[in-house]
Order: structure tokens, then C-alpha cells, then sequence
């Protein structure tokens, strides 16, 4: 059975696919840890460990601007409804 490195997919030795390795070379290993650790300090504090905490999202350029006037476009049918609701 041929393995493949995970880093470099070159096939691995026997040699080293007896110990059970994942990579064909010990460059291609430290290769593979320095990029999981790169990527776990992207995401985690170095000397507590913790998450950082997320960044809240812009707001959208693209939505429309929000109007607090109370200015509602009404059919004229409804106004003659809504004024003779609020005569009684």
C-alpha cells in the first residue's frame, strides 16, 4: 500500500511508513507544525490560551439610510379609512 505525504503528497519510504509517519520528510514535518501553530495563533492567546474575542461586523455600506420621521407612504383608500377610525 502507498501512502502519500500530507504536506507535499510525494509517496512515503518504507522506513517511515512503518513508524506510522504522515510525511515524507522530517522538512515536510516541521513544515506542517509551523503551519498548525501559525493557525492556532491566529485564533488563540499565547500565554493563556483563551479565544480571541470576535470583532463585531461593519454595518453595510449597500443598506438604505434608516428615516425616523414617521413618514409612511399610504394609499389614499387607507387615509379615509385611518381618519374614520380615529373619529370615533
Amino acid at each position: 500500500m502507498i501512502r502519500f505525504c500530507t504536506v507535499c503528497t510525494v509517496p512515503i519510504d518504507d522506513a517511515r511508513m512503518s513508524r506510522g509517519s504522515a510525511y515524507c520528510s522530517d522538512y515536510c514535518m516541521r513544515k506542517n507544525n509551523t503551519e498548525r501553530r501559525d493557525a492556532t495563533r491566529k485564533e488563540r492567546c499565547e500565554s493563556c490560551k483563551r479565544k480571541f474575542r470576535r470583532r463585531s461586523a461593519p454595518p453595510l455600506e449597500s443598506a438604505p439610510p434608516r428615516s425616523h420621521n414617521n413618514s409612511y407612504d399610504v394609499s389614499p383608500t387607507l387615509m379615509v379609512a385611518l381618519k374614520t377610525l380615529s373619529e370615533f
